[in-house]
C-alpha cells in the first residue's frame, strides 16, 4: 500500500518525523539475503473483521532498518513499509500513515497515502512522502487515521504531524457505509526477498492498538482482530513471523531469517 503501485491495498480483503534526530537504525548484514524475485506484495499484520471504525490508532517503535533483497540494494520492485490504515469497503479505498523504505533510499522515512477508490486500477494510487530522513530507534511513534465528520475527510497522523485526504469520504459510494469500514495495522514488502521490519532479536512492535466505533466515542480495544501473514495470492511467506504479545492489544512482526 504505500506509494508504489499496489495491486491490492486492502490486503486480505481483496485477496481472499517527526523528530529529525540523526540516530541510525541498526544495520543488518546483507550478504546472505535471499534473491529478490518478482514483484509480489506481502502483508504481515492485523485486521478487524468489520466496522464501524471511525478512528484507528497504534503506537509503533522502530528497532531496526530493514534491508532489501539480494546484496541489500534490492531491485526496482523493492519496497518495505509498516503502517496503520483505515479501510473503506470499496475497491482500493483507504487512508494510512507509517514508515517506508523504497528502492534507492538508504533510510526509513514517514509517509501518508490514500485512495478514493475511483477505479481499481493501480494508477488510482495517490501518495505523499516527506523528505527522507533517519528515524531514531527505540522511540515510540503514534500513528492515527481519524475520520472527521465535519469535513467528511480522513486525517492521517504521525505523532503531531498530519496530512488530510484531498477527497471526501463521507457519503462517498466508493468507500461504502461506515458500518463496513475496517482498521488494519501491518508491515508490507514488495518482493519475497525484502526483509520485513523487525528481526528475531529485535521485533517490530505494534503496541496499544485502538479504534473508535463512533465519531464521539472513546477509544476502545478492537475485538475479533485476526493476524494475517500472506502475499497477494493468499500464500504464507515463511520468512516473516507474527505473534500476539497481548491479544487484541499488541503484536510483533519480524523477518525470521534476515
Amino acid at each position: 500500500m504505500h506509494r508504489r503501485n499496489l495491486k491490492s491495498v486492502i490486503f486480505w480483503g481483496s485477496v481472499a518525523l517527526l523528530m529529525l534526530v540523526p540516530i541510525l537504525f541498526v544495520v543488518q548484514t546483507a550478504n546472505a539475503n535471499p534473491a529478490c524475485g518478482d514483484l509480489l506484495y506481502t502483508w504481515t499484520g492485523a485486521t478487524t473483521a468489520g466496522g464501524p471504525v471511525y478512528h484507528v490508532k497504534a503506537v509503533v517503535t522502530p528497532q531496526n532498518r530493514p534491508i532489501f533483497c539480494g546484496d541489500g540494494s534490492g531491485s526496482p520492485n523493492s519496497g518495505i513499509s509498516t503502517w496503520a490504515l483505515l479501510a473503506g469497503s470499496g475497491c482500493r479505498t483507504y487512508a494510512q500513515s507509517g514508515f517506508s523504505k523504497d528502492f534507492g533510499q538508504p533510510y526509513v522515512h514517514r509517509f501518508w497515502e490514500w485512495n478514493n477508490g475511483a477505479t481499481c486500477d493501480d494508477n488510482s494510487e495517490r501518495g505523499f512522502f516527506d523528505d527522507p530522513n533517519t528515524v531514531p530507534i527505540n522511540t515510540p511513534y503514534v500513528l492515527e487515521e481519524v475520520y472527521k465528520s465535519k469535513s467528511g475527510k480522513v486525517r492521517m497522523w504521525i505523532d503531531s504531524t498530519a496530512y488530510t485526504t484531498p477527497f471526501i469520504v463521507k457519503n462517498n459510494p466508493n468507500w461504502g457505509p461506515i458500518a463496513s469500514w475496517r482498521a488494519q495495522w501491518s508491515g508490507e514488502t514488495h518482493t519475497p526477498g525484502d526483509n520485513m521490519f523487525g528481526t528475531p532479536t529485535s521485533k517490530f512492535l505494534f503496541n496499544d492498538i485502538w479504534i473508535k466505533a463512533c465519531n464521539n466515542c472513546s477509544l476502545i480495544r478492537p475485538s475479533g482482530v485476526s493476524l494475517i501473514n500472506q502475499d497477494e495470492n493468499g500464500n504464507t511467506n515463511t520468512r516473516y513471523g507474527i505473534s500476539w504479545t497481548q491479544q487484541n492489544q499488541s503484536f510483533s512482526i519480524w523477518t525470521v531469517t534476515p
